[in-house]
């Protein structure tokens, strides 16, 4: 895939003012060029019997970029980034295994560069991994057990905090019963031992937002 992009600045981005909670002031410019860029990617599939395997590859080139700019440790101002770059990669597998097993993952990276300043761009996401087995028999009592990793991000732009590293395993048990109407009731823990995380790109007027900690659901699902 190759493909072209144009994206004029809007009425936000051109005359906001933020107050984010006494942290610091965030301006718009209306001053903006708009972002001009070529996008590639390249994607690959198997599937060969019980096993499937995809990989993607991507990579955006971005003529001014518009991203926050930290002016001082109190003050940001949308500006252009003159030429960024944005790679990135993401991988996925299953392989279903003899006694209704099914195993499962995926990773995803990005890397960011602000070719003009030689600094990392702002809001790239730290790489991130799962891996989940599954029982999963056509009908009967089934289980999911699921990992996720979600590694610290320490290529920031200056004045742009770091994010700490993340492991949250999570829990599903369930009874299905198939038919022409089926029944699915399902018990699922999420984040089994209450880890404190924070999404790295989510923030709200300067305060970071907590993901939920120890959280337990309980689901029926009827389809015919």
């Amino acid at each position: 895939l190759l493909s072209s992009a144009y994206r004029a600045a809007d009425i936000m981005e051109r005359f906001k003012y933020i107050n984010l909670a006494g942290q610091y002031e965030l301006y718009g410019n209306p001053s903006l060029k708009p972002e001009r860029s070529v996008f590639a990617e390249y994607g690959f599939d198997l599937e060969s019997g019980n096993f499937d395997f995809g990989l993607s590859l991507f990579a955006n080139f971005i003529n001014d970029y518009i991203a926050e700019k930290a002016e001082s440790a109190t003050l940001r101002r949308l500006e252009n980034i003159e030429t960024a770059r944005i790679l990135g990669a993401e991988l996925q597998a299953s392989a279903l295994l003899p006694h209704d097993l099914k195993l499962s993952g995926s990773l995803s990276y990005l890397w960011g560069k602000d070719g003009a300043n030689d600094q990392p761009l702002p809001g790239i996401a730290p790489w991130n991994a799962r891996i989940t087995l599954a029982y999963l028999p056509a009908n009967g009592f089934r289980a999911e057990l699921k990992h996720e990793h979600t590694a610290p991000q320490t290529r920031t732009p200056a004045g742009v905090a770091h994010s700490k590293r993340a492991d949250i395993t999570s829990v599903t048990l369930g009874y299905v019963r198939e038919g022409r109407v089926t029944h699915d009731v399902s018990l699922s823990v999420t984040n089994i031992f209450d880890q404190e995380r924070a999404n790295y790109l989510a923030n709200e007027r300067g305060y970071t937002i907590w993901e939920p900690g120890l959280a337990a659901s309980l689901n029926y699902t009827v389809k015919f």
